[in-house]
């Protein structure tokens, strides 16, 4: 399975609501071999923990791991129920043992139970612990086991016999929720991540960077094996112009010799030696680079080698006016004089080069107007050179639709000429063979190539369009998730691209019934793929949804939930009368129930006849459209189930028909305490729930609307769901049964959209 993160930009709220620019099309040369991991890391609110997700064991399960970057190995607590087919102990005197070159370390006969992980006899045992609560141990069993980057089917880089060490639960004591291990990044270990991988896989080197988000709901970063590091929307490489300084050996640290450790000559306060401890804030202003206090500086070996600490990183906001130093004194008795926290280094990059035993520091990248959160997640991109290109979400696309008149430059670019295999395997409806291109030859106008009718759902135009060939591949260079060198897309003029958001180039066609669009063409290309998808759209412009390519199960995670559970599932219905939108995605709606009652309907309108009428899907419609009838009727049988003490007000904008006064609604977890709205497929007992979060739009302070639009459809669906009604609920489309699965509001299970993992 793929993930494929969704954004919402709040300047295109207007044509799409909530939807779905897309960095993630690659086009590209040849297929790039990984040379640098993506590791995404999210902080935890409660602990303050940095945690990342890493695949492991057999059958591959995803596992949280708090990250140390002064750890030896990858500790993994099997006490609790750690289950894999593949799992196999380093035994006394072996090559693994060898290998792990750690100090103290010893054969371990003293289990007493029935083999299992971590309690082997004969087995390598090492000294490992946990310094969140300086507790170390002699007793971590030295294993092997599969570990994965990503999950299948998509899995970045997998080695079968990665060394790790087990260790009894006592050990993780004071993790974050749900975290059952810890990552280890220690420089002199050859058995931790950076390390180990470096040997195990001549792709990577032993360097890594790490750079932690400031934010709780967005996720920082470690870029495993060589730069460049980038960051987008801008796109910058944020491991130049770094302040390096040598790692300095500790002889004396035996009991953590892994830990990094710099020489510090001095500190630099803005040119005072002396501060207090906590302030008023009101008269401390905001900058770019977080409140306006004296900088800090660290310097190292020399008076021009520093590190500079802003006030986003030195001082912390406690209470309304008052802010604090953060920094903590404590008598160090066997610890050194200056532990850098996790504080100073969010939105900073670390760079660690243990080849050449140097560490780089940025220092705050909102100087670079970025931050750690701008990693490229899943990233598709275009053309040869490698570029990112913003594409909007179109769930009846019939292809990947790119812009080629604009600037399209790529080498690998191929057309697709008249009754060539592919013109064939396209299968689109009135193609034809393209001969009047009068100007010289470029992407998007050859003769004696094949069209194919496609367009812009938004203008609602359609035109001939050539088709071509180019590599797809998703992934973040140089990290490729998934490479296709021969994928068809349609290359159109810049005129059928107007009123899609700011920056988007290209639209990305999710529809069922076209051989090219993007689930059906990588099945088709890769045996890994089959044509389903999920599609889970975020409420919010900060938070990015998700779209998952393949098969279930789709996880969120904090808590993880396999979110594509326990769906209401109703057949797709076909619509042999249309013509452009002939990859929509068409259900039958028997009845509509608010508050458990039917509203009473014009039934002929929920059949398609002729082309007209039924109920379609829709990710570029903002609300869902109703026929004039049938809002008329949903309006009424609103207004008598609202609460009595509800005032109806005169809707403040002319896209709603009714508003009322919410100042005696009450809020839920999923949402306004409104009357609940089911959508009754094929059957009764299948049916579709809609919550207050997804049935009312809050249009000012004390005025709310539901969120559906009455128009008269001549020549459309007569109801049309759009994307603000799919917010938050997950719908799974399996093109193979022909089915669509509902969840109703993710909000009922306290996850939401935006907690899918980005890389497992």
């Amino acid at each position: 399975m793929l993930t494929l993160k969704l954004s919402l930009s709040s300047n295109i709220y207007t044509f799409f609501f909530l939807f779905l620019l897309l960095n993630i099309i690659s086009l590209c040369s040849s297929i790039i071999l990984p040379t640098t991991l993506i590791l995404p890391v999210t902080k935890d609110s409660s602990t303050l923990q940095y945690i990342t997700v890493i695949g492991q064991r057999t059958p591959l399960i995803p596992v949280n791991f708090t990250v140390h970057l002064g750890g030896e190995s990858l500790v993994v607590d099997c006490e609790s129920g750690y289950t894999s087919s593949t799992y196999k102990p380093a035994r006394c005197k072996s090559k693994q043992c060898s290998f792990a070159k750690v100090k103290l370390d010893a054969c371990g006969d003293y289990c007493l139970t029935k083999p299992k992980p971590g309690c082997n006899n004969n087995t390598c045992h090492t000294l490992v612990g946990n310094p969140l609560i300086t507790t170390y141990t002699f007793g971590g069993e030295l294993a092997e086991d599969v570990l994965a980057i990503g999950t299948a089917p998509i899995v970045l880089v997998s080695q079968p016999r990665f060394i790790f060490t087990c260790v009894e639960s006592y050990i993780i004591k004071r993790l974050a929720k749900g975290v059952t291990g810890i990552a280890g990044f220690g420089h002199n270990s050859t058995i931790s991540i950076p390390n180990q991988l470096a040997s195990l896989d001549s792709r990577f080197t032993r360097k890594f960077g790490i750079c932690l988000s400031s934010s709780t709901r967005s996720s920082g970063v470690i870029f495993v094996g060589s730069s460049p590091y980038y960051v987008y929307n801008p796109m910058i490489d944020i491991s130049k112009n770094l302040v390096y300084t040598p790692l300095v050996g500790n002889p004396m640290d035996w009991l953590t010799p892994m830990e990094y450790h710099v020489n510090v000559s001095s500190i630099r306060i803005a040119g005072k030696d002396r501060f207090g401890a906590c302030f008023s804030s009101k008269n401390v202003r905001s900058t770019n680079v977080g409140p306006d206090v004296p900088v800090i500086d660290f310097v190292f070996r020399k008076k021009s080698a520093f590190w500079r600490i802003y006030g986003a990183n030195s001082v912390v906001q406690v209470s309304k006016d008052v802010m604090c130093l953060a920094f903590v004194g404590r008598e160090q008795t066997w610890e050194p004089s200056i532990v850098i926290g996790g504080y100073q280094l969010e939105e900073n990059l670390l760079v660690f080069d243990l080849p050449h035993k140097k560490i780089g520091f940025s220092s705050s990248l909102k100087l670079q107007q970025t931050s750690c959160s701008k990693y490229d997640h899943a990233s598709k991109r275009q053309r040869t050179p490698l570029i990112p290109v913003n594409f909007t979400v179109h769930l009846g696309g019939a292809s990947l639709l790119v812009d080629c008149e604009s600037g399209y430059n790529s080498s690998t670019y191929k057309p697709v000429l008249c009754k060539s295999k592919q013109c064939s395997f396209a299968k689109a409806e009135s193609n034809a063979c393209g001969n009047f291109c009068l100007s010289k030859p470029r992407p998007g106008c050859n003769n004696n190539t094949c069209h194919t009718l496609d367009g812009n759902p938004i203008i609602d135009t359609y035109t001939g369009v050539e088709l071509a060939e180019d590599v797809l591949a998703i992934g973040s260079k140089p990290v490729v998730l998934v490479s296709q060198p021969k994928f068809i897309f349609t290359c159109i003029e810049s005129f059928i691209m107007t009123h899609l958001a700011k920056g988007v180039t290209g639209i990305a066609g999710f529809g069922h019934n076209s051989t090219i669009s993007i689930p059906n063409q990588l099945a088709s290309l890769d045996s890994r793929f089959t044509s389903k998808f999920g599609i889970c759209l975020s409420s919010s412009t900060i938070s990015s949804g998700v779209i998952f390519i393949g098969s279930s199960p789709y996880y969120v995670y904090n808590p993880m939930i396999d979110i594509s559970k326990n769906l209401v599932y109703t057949p797709l219905v076909k619509n042999t009368f249309t013509t452009s939108k002939f990859s929509e995605y068409h259900v039958k709606v028997s009845s509509i129930r608010i508050a458990g009652k039917n509203v009473p309907l014009n039934k002929t309108l929920l059949s398609i006849k002729q082309g007209l009428g039924g109920t379609r899907i829709s990710t570029t419609t903002p609300f869902t459209i109703l026929h004039t009838t049938i809002y008329d009727a949903v309006k009424t049988a609103f207004i008598n189930t609202l609460p009595k003490n509800v005032t109806i007000v005169e809707p403040p904008t002319k896209q709603f028909g009714l508003c009322f006064s919410s100042k005696n609604i009450r809020n839920t977890n999923v949402g306004p305490d409104v009357p609940v709205i089911d959508i009754v497929f094929h059957k009764k007992s299948a049916f579709w729930r809609i919550y207050g979060a997804n049935s009312v739009v809050q249009v000012s302070k004390n005025v709310m609307c539901l969120a559906f639009v009455g128009q008269d459809q001549t020549r459309a669906p007569s109801i049309e769901i759009g994307g603000y009604q799919l917010e938050e609920n997950l719908l799974l489309f399996d093109l193979i049964e022909k089915k669509i699965g509902f969840s109703s509001s993710l909000k009922l299970q306290q996850t939401s959209c935006s907690k899918y993992e980005k890389t497992t």
